[in-house]
């Protein structure tokens, strides 16, 4: 329940005294009926006639309750359009409808109307609904589209989000965005939370882009805290500091772990952590350290918006001024609306976009939402040693505390903490009562190579691998099989013909037709291009002729890949596996790759080679092995030590590549002598300033000029 803020209790017992007069005066009134459908909220239905020319319906009006949910229900609608002076409606009457309805406010109190207005035509216009738009761009001449209806309808399998499959893994579900499953560890009382997430389940992450990066916001840390103090029994976020961003990639899917731990003493203060890792094969990464404790009381409400001393400040393009700065938000984080300053207080409104309302059950408070409440901190003074360009982001996070949820829109209030680089943070409702408090948030900057090594990931190697899949034995069914070439000796009734026509002209189209590439002498790159052509015209008839058109195309080759070190290899013939591989990519299911070596060289093997049902077989001494990426564990290796007193030659060492090697060197490997060798050398572009600041650096530089391709040089 909540206070309204009203002149009168309409609708109430409290109308009594000014029923009679108010019913005098509708008596006077002329009426007519509606032109238009009605749905009443005195009866939450359609007016019936004479319903609302009668005086008495205008005084139940005023006295009764409003069946405002009940009236959205009856008129039996998928588009609403509110016509009035803010979305308060909208929002009440989108939660009696399915997520299928639109809702849409004309006019919203924070925005300037004719784009309000022109805002709403355009998503009525987008959901289907037709809009005379002469009347406002006057008749401007038709554009030419593409002929054919673009298709919106989506056919992506929607990952789970919430919980639904936690039970299958053992695990508690958990209502909530990000972390959907929850266990107790056994003898430890510590609590485990876990949960997935990235770009396509989390769509609105996307639109958290820092310095080009796409990571998660602090905010969305605070949020899994919060749930885990919650979980905990404990509802207070005491302390949490950010040591690591968590950067996300498109396609990967990133674990999350928060473990909170035993209680420490009598206080029920527990430590808490959150670690992210996105492979088995991966370490954990720690993101986040602090404490969760009981919730503290709530602060009293905000009652006068915007403070009557406030100055009202021009955001103007504020979310253009923040991407010169590094911040490429996202409309899901474009949120500041209106903002205000009174002494060394900044005072915002901040609200969610209309298409992220639906996640915000999933959460306590969304993290666009209050991220977007700090965005009002670049309006104050708060940040005492900023530099030019360099964003700000969340670090440390204290007193942390939750009293609502559900909220899309919040007022602001941001001041001082007391400390450098620290602000304290209050939300409310519209109503003005208190959401969310941060009693201390530490910001500190932030740079691209903390971002870039924080995205760094140890991508997995892999290695191609021939693994056994089982034997070629000999006599097999040979049935549907025709030979084409002198690579393999006749078996089991299966003739040999010169060429694919001759075969196609026999009368008999087997369902498969092996096709021997011969071995070519001479030069190796010769032979090379006399097998690749001969293969390729071969190939290219076989598609061509539609007598082959049911037909499957099996190339055999002898020793063109290497299975094992040290066997046999014919490179003349390896060619020939890169170009069926096309084919096969064009062709599905049309050819099909066998290489033999001398002990495996007949039909019958072939034959046995085949059953495997591979696209690529490899046989050696009867073994059908197929190829399959196998992880190559990275290599440790130990990093060379660099004498100080030596002197390093970079060849190319005025570029651009010679100079990063020349800097990391000298600031992080101690060298001190250097020898920078280049076409143009001191002459080169740069090649004054780049030794100057080497020398600045602590090092003896020599630029000299050297084309090392000369010998003679």
């Amino acid at each position: 329940a909540r206070r309204l803020r009203v002149s009168h209790a309409f609708h109430s017992p409290l109308m009594d005294p000014m029923l009679e007069e108010f019913a005098a005066v509708a008596a006077t009134l002329s009426y007519h009926e509606p032109v238009l459908p009605i749905v009443s909220t005195v009866t939450g239905q359609l007016v019936v006639e004479g319903q609302l020319t009668d005086p008495g319906y205008w005084v139940d009006q005023v006295r009764r309750a409003v069946r405002f949910a009940d009236g959205v229900t009856a008129a039996d609608a998928s588009v609403f359009v509110e016509i009035g002076p803010d979305g308060v409606l909208a929002g009440l009457a989108q939660q009696s409808l399915d997520e299928a309805a639109v809702v849409v406010p004309a006019v919203r109190k924070d925005r300037g109307e004719a784009q309000a207005f022109i805002e709403a035509l355009g998503r009525l216009h987008s959901s289907g609904v037709t809009i005379d738009w002469t009347s406002h761009f006057g008749h401007i001449p038709p554009v030419e589209l593409p002929t054919y209806a673009f298709q919106h309808q989506r056919f992506w399998i929607t990952p789970p989000t919430i919980g639904e499959d936690a039970g299958a893994a053992g695990l508690g579900a958990i209502e909530h965005a990000i972390l959907t499953g929850t266990t107790e560890l056994p003898d430890t009382d510590t609590l485990l939370l876990t949960g997935r997430i990235s770009l396509a389940t989390h769509r609105w992450l996307a639109d958290h882009d820092v310095l080009g990066t796409v990571m998660v916001p602090g905010t969305a840390f605070v949020e899994m805290a919060l749930r885990a103090a919650e979980q905990a029994g404990c509802e207070r976020v005491d302390e949490l500091t950010l040591e690591s961003p968590l950067v996300l990639l498109p396609g990967q899917t990133t674990r999350i772990h928060v473990l909170v731990h035993a209680a420490d003493g009598d206080d029920r203060r527990r430590a808490l952590t959150v670690y992210s890792r996105d492979t088995d094969d991966q370490p954990w990464t720690r993101h986040a350290t602090g404490t969760i404790a009981s919730r503290s009381s709530r602060p009293a409400p905000i009652d006068v918006w915007p403070p009557a001393d406030a100055t009202p400040i021009d955001l103007g393009d504020s979310y253009g001024d923040m991407l010169a700065r590094g911040y490429a938000y996202g409309p899901a984080f474009r949120g500041l609306r209106a903002a205000w300053r009174s002494g060394n207080e900044i005072y915002a409104e901040v609200e969610l976009p209309d298409q992220e309302h639906s996640n915000v059950e999933g959460f306590g408070i969304h993290p666009a939402l209050l991220d977007a409440a700090l965005h009002a901190t670049v309006l104050g003074d708060f940040v005492s040693d900023a530099e030019d360009g360099q964003p700000w982001l969340p670090f440390a996070w204290s007193g942390v505390d939750l009293f609502a949820s559900g909220a899309t829109s919040l007022r602001v209030r941001i001041g001082s903490a007391g400390q450098s680089n620290a602000i304290a943070v209050t939300v409310a409702d519209p109503a003005g009562e208190v959401v969310a408090r941060a009693e201390t948030l530490s910001l500190r900057p932030v740079s691209t190579d903390q971002l870039a090594s924080a995205g760094a990931k140890d991508d997995p190697l892999f290695r191609l691998e021939w693994t056994e899949a089982g034997r070629a034995e000999e006599g097999r069914a040979l049935e549907g099989m025709g030979l084409v070439g002198e690579g393999l000796p006749p078996a089991g009734g299966v003739a040999c013909h010169a060429s694919l026509g001759a075969l196609a002209d026999s009368g008999s189209v087997p369902e498969c037709v092996v096709l021997t590439v011969a071995e070519s002498g001479g030069e190796v790159p010769e032979a090379t291009r006399r097998v690749a052509e001969t293969v390729l015209g071969q190939v290219q008839a076989f598609l061509a002729d539609d007598r082959f058109a049911e037909s499957r195309l099996v190339v055999v080759t002898r020793s063109a890949v290497v299975v094992e070190p040290g066997e046999e290899f014919a490179p003349a013939s390896a060619p020939v596996w890169g170009l069926v591989r096309a084919a096969q990519a064009e062709h599905a299911d049309r050819f099909v790759l066998v290489d033999v070596d001398g002990a495996s060289a007949s039909v019958g093997v072939v034959a046995g080679a085949l059953a495997s049902g591979e696209p690529e077989v490899a046989v050696r001494s009867g073994r059908v092995l197929v190829p399959r990426l196998v992880r190559v564990a990275a290599a440790a290796h130990e990093v060379p030590e660099v004498d100080p007193a030596g002197t390093v030659l970079i060849t190319g060492g005025t570029g651009g590549l010679g100079a990063l090697v020349a800097r990391h060197l000298v600031t992080e490997r101690g060298v001190r002598h250097l020898l920078l060798v280049s076409r143009s050398g001191s002459d080169a572009p740069g090649a004054a300033e780049l030794s100057a600041e080497l020398v600045a650096a602590g090092a003896l530089v020599d630029v000299r000029a050297c084309d090392v391709t000369d010998r003679g040089a």
